[in-house]
């Protein structure tokens, strides 16, 4: 679901109160949202299995808590063994995340027991991912494992071996086939790792047009990258030009994100409409979407979904305009004047014309 913050504060209320009312989850997204990564639909087409089906809900046993810590240290020892055992059972049930990533159901025992076990003893669970980790079983268990890593070691060590996991998962071919949705959800690892060492993996993810949920999935992390790193992802994008290929469109909606306030970004804006290489499909898709403040609202592994309130995007646009109209009289541009009309046409609409004009 595809949500345009640039409006009324009623809308806005309205759309957190729908948010609030029924969460959204990634899987319908990367599974369902049409090839130019547009509008989605809120079904899940998940994969059903043949298998005795569990009570659950998101744990299989969690203790009051008031109970005893000899309650919680059985617990805990009953869920390291079953998991050291290796038995597992199939849920009939979804991967699906509450609202701080922790599970609300998930496809088997072996998968909520390793989110019940971070929530009871991180020690014991960290143990327990390792182990995880070290096996191509299961891409849900890595979900949830990698989730263990990040939250109970936070270390440089735990950092390092968080991402060189990471970028394992994402390059495992038999998973890349047929991804669940616990390896979709992975993906939040990449934003929560941040930087651009995963970008070239990620890039290369985008581009599989034969592959679109994992492509989906791949496109969001970067956007999502995007939106928290700004000027060190589209720095990276713009001097790597040789990535994304067949894929300049989406290329264009991360560019239109650059806010004008910050005169980094805006150069790395500038640099990327200047190329003498860019397409004239590229750029109308840019600026056709610019300034893109376009959110996606989910409930993730790791990292909680950004994006601006009303005053903020209506500062940003008036600084938008003021740029704008210096580039409709800079000659540098003039390849684009039409486009940039249009441009400030566009904002006129959302903050008034520049009494400056």
């Amino acid at each position: 679901m595809r949500i345009h913050q640039r409006s009324k504060a009623a809308s806005i209320l309205s759309v957190a109160l729908l948010v609030s009312a029924i969460g959204l989850y990634l899987t319908s997204f990367y599974r369902n949202s049409s090839p130019d990564f547009g509008a989605t639909s809120d079904s899940f087409d998940g994969r059903s299995e043949k298998s005795a089906s569990l009570p659950l809900n998101g744990s299989l046993h969690r203790p009051k808590e008031n109970g005893s810590e000899k309650v919680r240290q059985d617990r805990v020892a009953e869920l390291v063994a079953e998991l050291i055992s290796g038995m597992d059972v199939a849920t009939q049930q979804e991967f699906r995340l509450h609202p701080d990533g922790s599970l609300s159901s998930a496809p088997t025992k072996r998968v909520l027991m390793l989110d019940e076990l971070l929530r009871l003893d991180p020690k014991a669970a960290l143990l327990q991912a390792s182990n995880v980790l070290a096996n191509f079983k299961s891409p849900d268990e890595w979900a949830v494992a990698l989730r263990i890593c990040a939250l109970s070691d936070r270390s440089p060590t735990g950092r390092v071996f968080l991402e060189e996991r990471l970028r394992a998962l994402l390059q495992h071919a038999p998973w890349q086939e047929r991804p669940t949705a616990g390896y979709l959800e992975a993906f939040d690892v990449a934003v929560y790792i941040g930087g651009t060492g995963l970008m070239p993996v990620l890039t290369d993810l985008v581009e599989r047009k034969n592959n679109s949920p994992i492509s989906k999935a791949a496109y969001l992390a970067i956007d999502r990258l995007v939106i928290a790193e700004p000027a060190a992802v589209l720095s990276y994008l713009g001097e790597h030009p040789d990535q994304m290929q067949g894929r300049e469109l989406a290329r264009a909606n991360y560019f239109a994100r650059a806010d004008m306030s910050d005169e980094n970004q805006k150069k790395i804006a500038e640099s990327y409409l200047l190329a003498p290489e860019r397409s004239e499909r590229e750029l109308e898709a840019m600026l056709s979407n610019f300034p893109n403040a376009n959110f996606m609202i989910s409930h993730n592994l790791l990292t909680v979904s950004k994006t601006l309130d009303a005053t903020e995007i209506k500062r940003r646009d008036r600084i938008t305009l003021d740029v704008v109209n210096t580039w409709l009289s800079d000659p540098r541009f003039s390849r684009l004047y039409p486009r940039l009309e249009g441009v400030r046409s566009k904002l006129e609409q959302f903050v008034g014309p520049n009494p400056r004009r």
